[in-house]
């Protein structure tokens, strides 16, 4: 099944929101990233882990919590 170019173009946007808001912050948890962005939890849940499998985010730590941080490509896309 082919994906709606609409929702491709809403993922990528989603993504670039979130890569730039880590960016500002690193590492971010998903309550931070919440805080600093319009998207819901669902969307930022999926947009976090197509940022890991994508190679643009990768899993860490902020105080014992669950944070993502950006990879060295995920700086070059800044």
């Amino acid at each position: 099944m082919a994906e709606r170019p609409g929702y491709a173009g809403s993922r990528v946007d989603a993504l670039s929101t979130v890569v730039k808001s880590i960016g500002r912050s690193e590492p971010a948890t998903i309550v931070d990233l919440a805080n600093r962005t319009d998207l819901s939890m669902d969307t930022l849940a999926k947009t976090l882990q197509n940022g890991v499998e994508t190679g643009l985010l990768t899993p860490t730590a902020k105080h014992d919590d669950k944070a993502y941080a950006l990879t060295t490509l995920g700086r070059k896309a800044l």
